[in-house]
This record gives structure tokens, sequence and C-alpha cells, in this order.
């Protein structure tokens, strides 16, 4: 018996599938544009052009911002997926400069909270 839906899709890996797309730029066209108009680009775009072609790959796309106690879990997902960072492993071997895998890790300007802040816990 299994357990996916009429479209084949278990639920489970639905909702994986549903919470990556909200990590990507397309989810905030928004703020990409901010970043556009102000001659910036996103995180994203820049490690697209230091490493390989599809060799990325990204650790913490599911991490939420450490607000639990004052937010709802459902609006952490949808506004604060991978709490501001991008960060993974790639390959890099066509820079010309071997250095360049060291700007790998690429901080969005959200800022990182680190810890969970429960005024309980002071």
């Amino acid at each position: 018996m299994s357990d996916a839906g009429p479209d084949g899709v278990r639920a489970d890996h639905a909702e994986l599938l549903r919470r990556r797309a909200l990590t990507e730029d397309a989810a905030r066209p928004d703020a990409v544009e901010r970043r556009h108009a102000a001659n910036g680009r996103t995180a994203r775009e820049n490690i697209e052009d230091l490493v390989d072609a599809g060799s990325f790959v990204e650790y913490g796309r599911f991490a939420i911002a450490a607000q639990r106690f004052r937010r709802e879990l459902a609006d952490l997902i949808a506004r604060t997926p991978a709490d501001g960072i991008v960060a993974g492993t790639a390959r890099v071997t066509h820079a010309a400069d071997a250095n360049i895998a060291a700007m790998l890790a690429a901080i969005d300007d959200a800022g990182y909270e680190g810890v969970v802040h429960d005024p309980a816990a002071r």
C-alpha cells in the first residue's frame, strides 16, 4: 500500500518540496527586486557564479529564526527560511584564485540570532 497522494507524491515529500521552494529566490521576488534596485545581488546569485554548475549542496535551508516563543511556527517557516543564511559545499575548479572557495558561505542581510531567546531561561 502506497502513502502517495493522487499526484504520486507522499505528503511528507510534498511538504519537503514546499519548504525547499520557500528558500529559493523565486519565493521572495520583492526582496530580490530591492537587492537588484540597490545594485546588489542575492547570496544565491553570487554562489551560482562562484562554484561549478550543479555542485552546490546547501546545508541548513530548513532552519528558521530562533523566535518560537514570539511567533507562530507557520509564520517562521514562511518568513524566515534558512534564517537568513546560505551555506554549503561545492566544487570550485574553474577559479583562477583558490581563495575564492573561502567566499562560499554567504550571509544574507537578515542576520542570525544563533540561539533560542527564551525569556524564562534567563
